[in-house]
């Protein structure tokens, strides 16, 4: 019988760690359209959350991404402007509040002295036409004041 090497120490297998895929930048710049997340890109790509962290950190990677969320932004704004121009007057007026910088309000002070102002003509011109004027016998614009003074009862 061979006598067993006192001292000397089996060598323990190195387990090495399974090689993780390379994210590839074109497929990503393709997925990229679709704005996903982290979580998604690394199961996209068959891969660790971790590893996909560490692999977002190649500049190739990072470029890719950036250039596949333009496109989905570019794509987003072509069938906005597309809807706009079909006459979409929703999709015309954020157009114009996102891209011409305009708003429903505009200075404080400007805009609600012209909203008074403006409110101030429109109940005088009712007031005269509802009103009876000296000489006016007509029944349509006393019963419209009449209605105007009187308070409704409800039935």
């Amino acid at each position: 019988m061979a006598k067993a090497k006192v001292g000397v120490k089996k060598k323990t297998p190195v387990k090495r760690k399974p090689k993780i895929p390379q994210i590839d930048p074109e497929e990503l710049a393709r997925i990229a359209l679709l704005s996903p997340s982290i979580e998604e890109i690394a199961f996209a790509f068959s891969i660790p959350v971790e590893a996909c962290k560490d692999q977002m950190l190649r500049e190739e990677v990072q470029l890719a991404l950036e250039l596949g969320r333009g496109g989905r932004k570019l794509s987003l704004k072509r069938a906005q402007w597309k809807a706009a121009m079909s006459g979409n007057t929703a999709m015309l007026i954020w157009l114009g509040k996102q891209d011409l910088g305009q708003s429903d309000k505009g200075t404080e002070g400007e805009d609600a002295i012209e909203m008074a102002t403006k409110i101030t003509i429109a109940l005088k011109e009712m007031q005269r036409r509802t009103s009876p004027q000296k000489g006016d016998k007509s029944l349509d614009a006393k019963k419209v004041k009449e209605a105007l003074q009187t308070p409704e009862v409800a039935a």
